[in-house]
């Protein structure tokens, strides 16, 4: 027997011959069984499709019988993964115990479909290891759909943060060793779930591969979706070779249960005798893309073949191929690290530790006394309706390298309720005593990627915006003139881009503000700084994330700054379009 051959039935349920009360597996069965799904209501066509599948993959059938009851369960499946997809989408992490179970459902429907069409290539092909006579287009179209829907289910580990399920990679890489032994790597078949696009093996196995070295872990829910299908639409131009190619190429250890590594840090470049993922041809034709575009444009567009066009903005494209670069995409260098930091993730917590671990009611109530000029209205009802506040959690993290421009850090077993891609973090030296109550010396970052195993340990990448801060209040105003209830915010010091400040404000600041009243404590490394409440000009709200706005005062937004703020208005306006919350 092929060594691949008996890679693929590695880890099978065991399998028994159909007994009496089965599922029916006929195509006239399946059709009949279809028609009678409870479609009104989705939670019970759920289990009932996924019931279906386990109880196919647990019976031993003609490889062919196999294939056709999948490809007749297979839209009905897609239907349902596309309705969990859209009640997950946007959950803050860890989810919710419902919506977790939702999603996991999501996994096993992918884990189901692509073990049923590995289980039917395994079966076309064995005992010979060969494609029967005849049979090479049913064998191209299981061994295509079997790495679609590994891929996929790699994809929702991703959506959910998480690591990627235990052998995933693994059965990728035999899947596609079967593919090229057969010499079916390069047979097109069509998806109709694609309208009609066409796909070969070797190209879903290099949608994996580019996915994955697009760093997943770094982009929102929201953002995941188009990230997918434009490396889909990308992944044709790939390269996929034994040894080392002319372009570098990047090493896929195919006998590990690894991908070719999410960060710098966990890539390699291809040697003799490893399989080789080069992304090169891919920027180059990306690039020949963004120079044809005409003056003003923004929109690139990509096609798989027989199938609609992708369009995406070109930072997106742009902020990818960064990725693919590998190390090169490194502004500072990294240097390994093992020492502890306490931190606290999202503005509230991050404005509580700044103020000296005070709610928002006593920060401006003991900065407004300290201020030379009082505001003219009565401070005391302002921010009533802030003044009950939960103390934040510190949280021990452990790093594991760090450069300049930020962290890799690890915090195990955290209850980070908030922690999602965009979100703010506070960072600290470890204190000895994580109980005590003395103002200490906080960073500002922002999580880029994240990550969380099996064992809920989160490993993630912190952007540092900024090594001092403080926190402040930031109020806009109404039309009419009188000033809004005072929000927190934290101004970020020591700050060389441009402009005289920086402030991090929530979400629901307005947008449109072009003037503010800013409620700022004196900086004890200033002698000549006081507490003030002073009326600021000059303002431009610029959207950083979902989770906070940057408030710039004294100067313009620069181009890539707006872009990113038309990229949160899009989202935000195509979340409320689907009925979608946050």
């Amino acid at each position: 027997m092929n060594d691949w051959l008996a890679r693929l039935s590695d880890d099978w349920p065991e399998r028994h011959p159909p007994l009496r009360g089965d599922f029916a597996t006929d195509a006239k069965g399946v059709r009949q069984w279809l028609s009678q799904l409870p479609l009104a209501n989705p939670a019970a066509t759920s289990r009932q499709l996924l019931d279906a599948l386990m109880v196919m993959n647990r019976t031993r059938l003609e490889a062919q019988q196999r294939l056709e009851a999948l490809e007749l369960l297979r839209g009905p499946v897609l239907q349902v993964i596309g309705t969990i997809d859209r009640l997950v989408l946007l959950e803050t992490f860890p989810l919710p115990p419902a919506k977790l179970q939702q999603a996991r459902a999501a996994q096993d429907f992918e884990r189901e479909m692509g073990l049923g069409y590995v289980q039917a290539l395994h079966d076309f092909c064995a005992p010979a290891g060969k494609v029967p006579f005849l049979k090479g287009k049913p064998v191209a179209l299981v061994t295509v759909r079997a790495l679609q829907h590994y891929g996929n289910l790699l994809a929702k580990a991703y959506t959910l943060y998480h690591t990627p399920p235990q052998g995933v990679w693994l059965r990728l890489h035999d899947i596609y060793a079967a593919a090229v032994a057969l010499r079916l790597d390069d047979k097109a078949v069509a998806d109709p779930s694609l309208g009609g696009a066409e796909l070969t093996a070797r190209h879903a196995y290099a949608h994996a591969l580019l996915l994955a070295l697009s760093n997943p872990y770094r982009y929102t829910q929201r953002e995941m979706t188009d990230v997918f299908a434009l490396t889909r639409a990308l992944a044709p131009y790939c390269q996929i070779s034994p040894g080392r190619s002319a372009g570098g190429g990047f090493a896929v250890l195919t006998d590990r249960d690894q991908g070719v590594g999410y960060v710098p840090e966990e890539r390699r470049l291809a040697e003799a005798g490893l399989l080789s993922f080069d992304p090169h041809p891919v920027q180059q034709m990306v690039e020949g893309h963004v120079r044809l575009l005409p003056p003003g444009a923004d929109l690139l567009s990509f096609r798989l073949k027989g199938g609609p066009s992708v369009q995406a903005r070109r930072v997106v494209v742009e902020r990818l191929m960064r990725s693919w670069a590998g190390s090169a995409e490194r502004g500072h260098a990294r240097l390994p690290a093992g020492h502890q930091l306490d931190t606290v993730v999202g503005l509230h917590g991050l404005h509580y530790v700044l103020a000296g671990n005070q709610d928002f009611d006593a920060f401006l109530r003991r900065v407004r006394g300290q201020a030379v000029s009082q505001s003219d209205r009565d401070l005391a009802t302002s921010w009533l309706s802030q003044s009950s506040e939960l103390k934040p959690v510190v949280q021990r993290a452990q790093v594991l390298d760090q450069s300049l421009g930020g962290y890799r850090l690890v915090w195990d077993k955290a209850d980070l309720a908030r922690a999602k891609v965009g979100e703010l973090v506070g960072l600290t030296p470890a204190a000895a005593d994580a109980e005590h109550d003395e103002e200490r010396d906080w960073m500002v970052g922002v999580i880029r990627w994240i990550r969380i195993d099996d064992a809920d340990s989160v490993d993630a990448g912190i952007e540092l915006l900024a090594r001092r801060a403080q926190p402040v209040g930031i109020a806009s105003f109404e039309p009419t003139g009188p000033v809004r209830a005072a929000m927190r915010g934290v101004l970020l010091l020591d700050q060389d881009n441009g402009h005289a400040m920086t402030v991090l404000a929530p979400h629901p600041f307005d947008r449109h503000a072009s003037e503010l009243e800013l409620t700022r404590p004196a900086d004890p490394l200033d002698w000549e700084a006081r507490a003030s409440v002073a009326r600021l000009g000059d303002v431009t709200v610029v959207d950083a994330s979902n989770a906070y706005q940057r408030v710039l005062i004294g100067r313009a937004p620069t181009a890539q700054e707006l872009a990113d703020s038309a990229a949160v208005e899009e989202a935000e306006e195509a979340e409320r379009a689907d009925g979608t919350t946050g």
